[in-house]
């Protein structure tokens, strides 16, 4: 049998182009000193570096870079920038350095852009998770409506308590609705004022999920710890990334902590997650999920602190405390008028199901409502009912033309007309910032009835102010 280094090469070779991941190995043009900062490595790399192995994917995502040969220079391929190579790789970990006499020689780099077949698959699931997720949350919110009205008009028997589970299983259901729309594309943060208790007891239930059994899981929050900034949804996925991280560094029966505590002497509000184990004498969390933890953190203005402690390790996020931003709910159900005196409200929405338990809901609430499937037909009403519009609910997303693009026709003709967006999808809020400047507010599916009749209240009192 041939034991050759040559056979031993060949063999690895072999083993690399079967790969599914797009794998490169670098040559450098010469030597960089050992134990250099990867952003100098591969600086050096791209002044001279030669592409001299690509596998199969390696390959087919050279081609989407218009260089159709191995050989050819790590610049040609991937620019001249070494921060936007590694924006392009997506994590350090992609980049292996071997060093050989007088210093680094030898760059493994496994690419992770969106350029190749296997990424262009995935972008076109997220796509696809979207919609799902649009459709989802329509489905919910007449699933929450009419269970509430349900058990408000429920005369013979008792069927409250099967009501009730009917709503817990619908809001739990459109949390992860939340999630999977908060995950079908990278999105600007939402930033504002929100509670964080509520946010970690909804995640540590999915948090167990993705644990070992043996691990203990504990939620610690100090009594009124301040609402924080920061988007909730980005909020709920840096934890888990935070968690995640801790978790990879120790044994499978570790002990981990949650901690959410009250402003400190900087004015910033602590989340700690804080994992240890009687065998471990301190490690320092990493991996993916810390990557996750650090770019939500940067999007809030927040910032990390990742420590080993003597029998652990240890995650803890900065966050600032809120002030102002929106009311507690239960402030705004008290102030939700039950009375539309008779306002005409032009809804606009694809969705048959949901568009038809809106319309009826607000007409029992003493609102006129005008009902249409699309834009075009709101537009192609006559000009004396379109003057008598006084408020419009629209759904964000919708074929041909988009809500915010509908709203600001109609204001051209009507300017400052206030309009009540509803969305299901992640990104709509920076989109309506773009596109307006006020008389505008979002309502997330799954809404409850409360919260819709409370922001047309919002609406008419702004109008009116």
């Amino acid at each position: 049998m041939d034991t050759s280094p040559q056979t031993d090469r060949a063999a690895l070779a072999a083993l690399l182009e079967l790969a599914r991941e797009p794998l490169l190995a670098v040559r450098l043009a010469e030597p960089a000193p050992a134990g250099a900062p990867l952003r100098d490595l591969l600086r050096h790399a791209l002044r001279g570096g030669r592409i001299a192995f690509a596998n199969a994917a390696g390959r087919r995502a050279l081609e989407d870079f218009g260089v159709d040969r191995t050989g050819g220079g790590l610049a040609e391929a991937f620019g001249d920038d070494p921060d936007a190579l590694l924006a392009l790789l997506g994590s350090e970990d992609a980049v292996r350095a071997f060093d050989g006499e007088g210093g680094t020689t030898w760059l493994a780099i496994r690419v992770g852009d969106g350029s190749t077949p296997e990424a262009r698959r995935l972008q076109t699931a997220g796509l696809l998770v979207e919609g799902i997720a649009h459709d989802y949350h329509n489905l919910l919110t007449v699933m929450l409506g009419s269970a509430e009205l349900a058990m408000q008009q429920a005369r013979q028997g008792d069927p409250t308590p099967h009501l009730e589970e009917i709503h817990a299983a619908a809001r739990s259901a459109a949390a992860l609705g939340q999630q999977l729309a908060a995950l079908s594309y990278e999105r600007e943060p939402e930033l504002q004022a929100c509670d964080i208790a509520p946010i970690l007891n909804r995640t540590i239930g999915t948090l167990r999920r993705l644990l070992d059994p043996s691990t203990q899981l504990t939620l610690e929050v100090v009594p009124d710890t301040p609402r924080v900034t920061a988007d909730p949804r980005q909020l709920e996925q840096a934890l888990i990334g935070m968690l995640l991280s801790v978790r990879a560094a120790l044994p499978v029966d570790a002990r981990i902590r949650v901690q959410a505590s009250e402003v400190d002497e900087r004015q910033l509000v602590r989340l700690r997650v804080l994992g240890r184990h009687d065998a471990v004498r301190g490690v320092a969390p990493g991996g993916p999920g810390l990557e996750l933890a650090r770019a939500v953190a940067a999007g809030a203005g927040a910032w990390l602190d990742v420590e080993p402690v003597p029998d652990g390790a240890a995650v803890t996020m900065w966050l600032q405390p809120a002030h102002g931003g929106p009311r507690p709910l239960r402030e705004s159900r008290a102030e939700a008028r039950s009375q539309g005196d008779g306002e005409l409200v032009l809804l606009v929405d694809d969705h048959d199901v949901l568009r038809n338990f809106v319309a009826r809901f607000l007409r029992s609430h003493g609102y006129e409502v005008h009902a249409v499937t699309c834009p075009a037909e709101a537009l192609e009403m006559p000009p004396e009912d379109r003057r008598a519009v006084s408020l419009i609910v629209s759904d964000v997303l919708m074929p041909a033309m988009s809500g915010p693009e509908f709203v600001a026709r109609w204001r051209e003709e009507f300017p400052g007309t206030p309009a009540l967006f509803t969305t299901g999808a992640a990104g709509s809020r920076t989109e309506l910032e773009h596109w307006f400047g006020d008389r505008w507010k979002l309502l997330e599916k799954p809404f409850r009835n409360d919260e819709l009749l409370a922001a047309l209240r919002e609406l008419r009192d702004e109008r009116d102010d």
